[in-house]
Formats: structure tokens, sequence, C-alpha cells
């Protein structure tokens, strides 16, 4: 029932759309803003999603593929775990959590510029 309302309230096209702007963002570097965008359309589920997401490269780069959140993505995320050192997903995951904090805490705070300027750390 999860999974069909997830779906039916268009959160999976949400979800589809940044992790495929978030990849290309890391790859590319370009897209920073398409990215943020995102986020802000996915309300606070986006900032959730990219923390599973650096959680489960952290995972690839450990050498695991089991308990993966997104299993379905697993050449994605090998391919940022190539790209990126661990070192840096690990401190970029940390940051990431900071920021969610931060946002949940001050509600007036500019989310776009938040979010953007963590993107630009990578």
């Amino acid at each position: 029932m999860a999974a069909k309302a997830f779906i039916d309230q268009g959160s999976a096209a949400k979800h589809e759309a940044l992790i495929t702007g978030f990849t290309k963002y890391l790859t590319e570097k370009q897209g920073i803003f398409s990215v943020t965008e995102s986020v802000v359309k996915a309300e606070r589920d986006g900032l959730q999603w990219l923390s599973f997401l650096l959680l489960d490269v952290i995972k690839i780069q450990q050498g695991t593929d089991e308990a993966l959140v997104h299993c379905d993505s697993e050449q994605t995320l090998s391919a940022i775990a190539k790209l990126l050192p661990q070192s840096k997903v690990m401190n970029q995951l940390m940051a990431l959590n900071k920021l969610k904090a931060e946002m949940v805490k001050h509600t007036g705070l500019n989310s776009e510029l938040m979010i953007s300027r963590w993107l630009s750390e990578f």
C-alpha cells in the first residue's frame, strides 16, 4: 500500500527526477539549480532521499551491496562511488544531515540557497 501511495502521489517521479539530476550534477558539474529545485519540490523527502543515496554510495565503496535503499539504481550508485572519494561522500553526508536539522529547526531559512551551497561543496 505504501508503494502504491508513493506512486499515486507523484513521489516516484519526483524521486527519479532528483536522483537523475543529482547524478548528472556530480558527473557533469551542471544543473545545480535544477537539483535544488527538485529537492525543494520534494519538500523534506528530497533531503532524506539524498541522504539515503549517499549512505548507499558508502556501502558500495565499502564493498557491500546488501540492504541498499536504492537497490534499483545500483549502476548509478557504483558510478558515484567510483567518482567520489569515500571521505568526500562521508563529509557531504554529515553536512547534509546537519543541513536537514537546521532546516527543521529554523523554518524561515532560504532553503534554495542552503541546498545550493551544500551541492557546491561536491
